[in-house]
């Protein structure tokens, strides 16, 4: 199954009709906790122990935009099947995994395309950019009113163009 189909019984269970879309609130329904960690290495972290779950995003990440995609993106493992299994408890991702969309890595593709649904919905996307043309304007209003980083934001654009 598509992972964008997840994100979607998401943003449809919780009646999400606004952005930027509140990931906490997410969380605190799905009772997963955010964090955020001092960190090397990784941009973010999903650990699941026993039913219960914490997600640490990494302190050092300033950009609002790339900190709630980071979140999204370990959503995503958190909720689409096989990702979580009795052999692989916990997820600790880089930048090269949040940019990962070329398939090679199935797994962090999978969390990047949950987490641009999630953040930016389709239907809630496709009417914004519905009447207006390609501008680097355009783009910046969209990463500002979604609350997400230009190049989540251009690459969604270009999917729906």
């Amino acid at each position: 199954m598509n992972p964008k189909y997840y994100a979607k019984n998401i943003i449809k269970e919780l009646e999400i009709t606004n952005v930027p879309v509140n990931l906490t609130q997410i969380a605190n329904v799905k009772d997963i906790k955010i964090e955020e960690v001092d960190a090397e290495g990784f941009e973010g972290i999903l650990i699941v122990q026993n039913n219960s779950a914490v997600i640490g995003v990494n302190r050092k990440i300033r950009e609002s935009g790339r900190k709630k995609f980071t979140i999204a993106h370990e959503l995503g493992h958190y909720h689409i099947p096989g990702h979580i299994s009795n052999n692989k408890q916990n997820f600790s991702c880089t930048s090269n995994n949040m940019t990962t969309y070329d398939g090679r890595n199935r797994k962090e593709y999978e969390a990047n395309e949950f987490a641009s649904e999630l953040l930016m919905p389709e239907e809630i996307f496709k009417e914004k950019i519905k009447y207006e043309d390609l501008s680097y304007k355009m783009l910046q209003n969209l990463t500002e009113e979604f609350d997400t980083t230009l190049t989540a934001t251009g690459r969604r654009y270009v999917e729906f163009s």
